[in-house]
């Protein structure tokens, strides 16, 4: 008999995470509702609704919303104080940006205290916080939903974002006695976002140094962390190029007869300077290079996808062999984007090797 589950995602773009795992409960036989939060205009994109028409027992819909209600406010700005003062903490001695990023969003009162007071002033206040947000009432709005929903299993993922009202799902199904399941999404989700400052049922992992982040960061109990590898990679195992070499290369614009060096563009911290800058000097340090290897090399860029736009108006046109593709960027989410991301298939270019 299949089980009834709830598996919540922030926004709709968190799905290609799980949807390998998603496709294997379904043909399982278990039944899945999939629901996101109300962050505003944000459908369901194509390859959703691909999955949820490819699998009847798949339902999509949408979590009550929780924005504007005076205790998830309330509670909302406790999670972004605990945020910020996270990042005071020894593992992050070396990281100012990500206690920058924090600061800006943290309310004022915690940043003065956590300034003035020092260490003994932090630890009091996370204590403090964590009290209080446990106290409010932001998961009662929950109850009735999961009441209505009758869910044998709920699982959330990422969950560990600054303002996200799945803290509160996951805090009303455990208040219900639901099974509940943290699904990370990320590899680093547990270092970099939100610190969980309850004890899920089961928390799912890719690796061990996830598994040690959970347990050093999150203080989660070593027997709930499982560690089951990389969902979101799982798609590509079995795939096998689609092309040629020497025909991506005609596609893109580079030699196929030399070596490529790819550079992947990053999604970049807020705040931080424009990649674009760093990689056009980067391309003309190698065509300056003393290495005949470098000079010469094909030099494949990747846009970020949420950064391609800026991308349109950069052009590598006074150094040969060297390509930005594709220009805009792209997410590997649907069979199309996810071809164009393995076509290369062919022998290793024969190139003299210079010291």
């Amino acid at each position: 008999m299949g089980l009834r589950i709830l598996f919540s995602v922030r926004k709709p773009s968190n799905v290609r995470h799980y949807e390998p795992v998603l496709r294997a409960l379904a043909a399982r036989g278990h039944d899945i509702e999939l629901v996101q939060e109300h962050l505003g205009d944000f459908d369901w994109p194509p390859f959703v609704l691909a999955l949820a028409t490819s699998c009847p027992n798949i339902r999509l819909g949408m979590m009550p919303t929780a924005a504007k209600t005076h205790w998830w406010e309330l509670a909302t700005r406790f999670r972004r104080a605990r945020f910020y003062l996270r990042f005071f903490g020894p593992a992050y001695r070396n990281t100012p940006a990500l206690l920058a990023r924090a600061r800006k969003r943290a309310p004022r009162p915690a940043v003065r205290i956590a300034e003035i007071f020092g260490e003994p002033g932090r630890k009091f206040l996370v204590r403090w916080l964590d009290m209080l947000e446990q106290s409010t009432r932001s998961a009662a709005i929950y109850h009735d939903y999961l009441r209505e929903r009758r869910p044998d299993i709920v699982v959330l993922t990422p969950l560990v974002v600054l303002k996200t009202a799945q803290l509160d799902l996951a805090r009303a199904a455990m208040e219900l006695g639901i099974r509940n399941v943290f699904a990370v999404a990320s590899w680093d989700h547990l270092s970099s976002k939100g610190e969980l400052n309850f004890q899920p049922q089961q928390v799912m992992v890719w690796n061990e140094v996830q598994k040690r982040e959970a347990v050093e960061f999150h203080d989660l109990k070593p027997s709930s962390i499982v560690v089951t590898g990389s969902q979101v990679f799982d798609d590509w195992f079995n795939r096998k190029p689609s092309t040629t070499r020497e025909e991506f290369c005609a596609r893109v614009g580079l030699r196929p007869d030399r070596p490529i060096v790819l550079y992947v563009c990053s999604s970049l911290l807020e705040g931080s300077p424009h990649e674009r800058g760093f990689v056009v000097e980067w391309v003309k340090r190698l065509r300056t290079s003393e290495h005949r290897a470098l000079r010469e090399c094909g030099i494949l860029v990747r846009p970020h996808h949420e950064h391609g736009e800026g991308w349109r108006r950069v052009r590598f046109d006074e150094y040969e062999n060297v390509a930005c593709w594709p220009r805009a960027g792209d997410l590997p989410i649907d069979a199309r984007s996810k071809s164009a991301l393995s076509r290369v298939r062919g022998r290793r270019a024969e190139y003299e090797r210079h010291d």
